[in-house]
């Protein structure tokens, strides 16, 4: 019965036509972002994780280097890097919220990371970010629709009032963010990056991108793949102070 109840079904369906996905209608940057919040889960249920903890493979294509990624994050602001590099020893770059610093696994020194890079280091910290970007993006402008990735996209640009404009890139079918333009702060120098992601699985009820590419005009481009995603795990406030 079972069978032919799916069967019956299944013919149903073939006699009749397909019906259209109803248009996705936005007016402003707003409602982009709520669409986004809502395609990763809703408000509700990111929020309930107040932890995360994230383990997977960092490669640079240009340089041959293939290396182990583990990355703690703790509401509201604070974040732990940790690059594990074989025959070297592991390299941390660790924010508390206040303040951020870099170890240096051949020196066994530490580096305190000051000016517009700690800037960078604590926005990056920022855990809830993603679902407040209109709070720390005081103007955002919603620009024409672009294909990025193969995607039509909603584009929002928002500025924080200093530094480069950063520009987020929302699929129009699903909402979520395919790609984030933003000028990053390294050892060379200002250089605009772009950030896609692709792969979104559903972890404790939250879509996250599983696969994370960065593109840069020099050599520190990368490929990060998760294999290992934890929320809410137990991650004590010492990990992320000063070592």
């Amino acid at each position: 019965a079972g069978l032919a109840l799916v069967l019956a079904l299944t013919a149903n369906a073939a006699d009749k036509p397909a019906t259209p996905p109803a248009p996705v209608v936005v007016k402003t940057a707003a409602d982009v972002l709520k669409r986004w919040v809502d395609a990763m889960g809703g408000e509700a249920a990111i929020r309930q994780n107040k932890t995360r903890l994230t383990k997977g493979s960092l490669e640079i294509p240009a340089l041959s280097v293939n290396v182990t990624l583990t990355m703690l994050a703790k509401a509201p602001n604070k974040r732990v890097a940790i690059i594990e590099i074989p025959g070297v020893g592991e390299m941390k770059t660790i924010c508390d919220g206040e303040s951020a610093w870099r170890t240096n696994p051949q020196t066994g020194g530490l580096d305190e990371v000051r000016g517009e890079e700690l800037v960078q280091e604590k926005l990056e910290a920022d855990y809830w970010l993603l679902i407040e970007l209109e709070k720390r993006f005081p103007k955002m402008e919603l620009k024409p629709v672009q294909k990025v990735e193969g995607k039509d996209c909603h584009v929002v640009e928002a500025s924080r009032g200093s530094g480069a404009p950063e520009r987020f890139y929302f699929d129009i079918q699903t909402g979520l963010m395919v790609r984030r333009d933003a000028e990053a702060i390294t050892p060379l120098g200002k250089l605009e990056t772009e950030t896609v992601f692709e792969d979104y699985r559903e972890v404790s009820g939250v879509k996250v991108a599983h696969l994370v590419r960065r593109v840069r005009p020099e050599q520190t481009g990368f490929v990060f793949k998760t294999t290992e995603m934890k929320f809410n795990a137990d991650l004590d406030d010492a990990r992320f102070r000063k070592p």
